[in-house]
C-alpha cells in the first residue's frame, strides 16, 4: 500500500517533454541514479536484489512464513515476477562495481564486516544547497547474497554518510547473530 511507480526516462519522453534528445550525459546520470530518474526505496531494493542474485526480480514480501504457537500456518514462497534486461556479463560488471564501492570507494566503512558486501551510495538534493536525502543500498554476502538493504534518511542537512552508518550497524548486528 502506498508504493508509487518509478520513472526511467526514455528518448521519446525527453523529446516529448523537453523538446530535446536524450544525450549520452543523460544516460550516464541515469545509470548512477541521478537526473530525471525517480525510484522508491522498495523499487531500488528490488532491483539491487536482482543484481545480487544474477537477474531475477522477486515480488517483495515482508515475511517468509506465519507461525502460530510453533505451528506453521502459512509459508510464502519467493515469486519471480520478472528479470533484468541485461546480459549476465553486464550484471556481473554491476556487481563488481558495487563491490568496489566498498573496497576502495565511498562505503569503505563496511570493509570491517564479517562478510564481503557490495553497495551503492547516493544523495538526493531536496532543497538546493539546504537539505539532502542520504541514500544507501547494499547486498551481502557478496558471493552468496542473503540480504539486500536500502536505507533512506530524509532531510539530512550535511550527513551524507548517515545512511551508510545505519546500514553498517544493522549488517554488523545481522551477521554477528
Amino acid at each position: 500500500p502506498g508504493e508509487e511507480k518509478g520513472f526511467v526516462p526514455t528518448p521519446e519522453w525527453k523529446n516529448r517533454e523537453r523538446g530535446e534528445s536524450l544525450y549520452l550525459g543523460d544516460t550516464y546520470n541515469i545509470s548512477i541514479g541521478q537526473g530525471d530518474l525517480s525510484v522508491t526505496p522498495l523499487w531500488l531494493n528490488s532491483y539491487i536484489s536482482a543484481i545480487a542474485n544474477g537477474g531475477d526480480i522477486y515480488r517483495p514480501r515482508v515475511v517468509n512464513s506465519i507461525i502460530d504457537h510453533d505451528n506453521l500456518i502459512l509459508e510464502l514462497a519467493p515469486q519471480v515476477i520478472g528479470s533484468l534486461p541485461f546480459s549476465k556479463e553486464t550484471i556481473n560488471q554491476m556487481r563488481e562495481a558495487m563491490k568496489e564501492t566498498v573496497m576502495s570507494g565511498t562505503a569503505q566503512i563496511l570493509k570491517d564486516l564479517p562478510v564481503q558486501v557490495a553497495a551503492k551510495t547516493g544523495t538526493a538534493e531536496v532543497i538546493k544547497g539546504k537539505t539532502i536525502n542520504s541514500l544507501f543500498t547494499v547486498f551481502a554476502p557478496y558471493e552468496n547474497p542473503q540480504i539486500t538493504l536500502t536505507v533512506l534518511i530524509e532531510g539530512a542537512t550535511s550527513q551524507q554518510g548517515l545512511a551508510i552508518r545505519v546500514a553498517h550497524g544493522f549488517l554488523k548486528w545481522y551477521f554477528s547473530k
